[in-house]
């Protein structure tokens, strides 16, 4: 077992993509910080999301954009929008 990559411990895709929805569902419900992704597909952001995790996480590269087409946030991110409330959606 000592072989496993970080991927293998998280669970593999399955893992890796229920903690990135559990996170974005926090997110989502977050007072302050949900009303900035109302208009983005969040569809799109937890697979993008998804794919990246797995892919630093030593899992096969799942994605086939090359980065400058990968999807950009267009909403406001002032700093202290996200300094103490964006930790609500890592808190277990």
């Amino acid at each position: 077992m000592a072989s496993d990559t970080l991927y293998d411990r998280l669970g593999g895709h399955e893992g890796i993509r229920a903690v990135v929805d559990e996170f974005y569902d926090r997110l989502e419900a977050d007072e302050e910080l949900g009303p900035l992704f109302e208009d983005a597909d969040m569809e799109r952001l937890r697979e993008t999301q998804t794919d990246f995790l797995c892919e630093a996480a030593g899992g096969q590269r799942r994605t086939t954009q090359r980065p400058s087409e990968r999807p950009t946030s267009t909403s406001p991110s002032p700093q202290s929008v996200f300094n103490e409330p964006w930790t609500c959606c890592t808190r277990a």
